[in-house]
C-alpha cells in the first residue's frame, strides 16, 4: 500500500497476531503481482476472495483505529494463509436475530477474543516448509 497509515495498520496488526513463542510472521511490502493485497471499498462486509485467496477487502468507512477493523484484518489474513472460519453465523427470521456459534473462543479464526494457537503454527510449517 502506498499510504504509511495503511502499511502501519497492516504491519502492527498482522505481525502482532501472527506470532507464537519464538516464531513470527513478517510482512514485507513488495510490488509483486503475486503478493496478497488489501483493498478498501465502502459499505462492504470484510472478506477474502476465497480460502487461500490473495485479496482482502475491507470496509473503507470503518476507522482503522476501531477494534473491529484491527481484529478483522488479523482474521482475514488467516484466510489468506489458508485457515477456514470455525464459526457458524446465520439470521434467525422468527426471532429477528443473528445467531453465532463459535467452536473455540480461544482461536482467532473462531472468535473475536481468539488468537493464533500452536496448531496454526504447525499447519503453517506443514503447508509452507520446503
Amino acid at each position: 500500500p502506498g499510504r504509511e497509515e495503511i502499511r502501519s495498520f497492516l504491519k502492527v496488526n498482522i505481525e502482532d497476531e501472527w506470532r507464537f513463542k519464538n516464531w513470527r510472521l513478517e510482512l514485507p511490502f513488495v510490488s509483486d503481482s503475486q503478493a496478497a493485497r488489501v483493498e478498501f471499498l465502502p459499505d462492504v462486509t470484510p472478506h477474502v476472495n476465497g480460502l487461500g485467496g490473495d485479496t482482502i477487502t475491507m470496509n473503507s468507512k470503518q476507522p482503522l483505529s476501531e477494534y473491529d477493523a484491527q481484529w478483522t484484518i488479523r482474521h482475514e489474513y488467516g484466510h489468506v494463509l489458508g485457515f477456514p472460519d470455525c464459526y457458524v453465523e446465520f439470521y434467525e427470521r422468527e426471532r429477528n436475530v443473528i445467531v453465532n456459534y463459535q467452536f473455540d473462543i480461544d482461536n482467532l479464526m473462531c472468535s473475536r477474543r481468539g488468537h493464533i494457537q500452536e496448531k496454526h503454527l504447525l499447519e503453517l510449517k506443514r503447508a509452507y516448509s520446503r
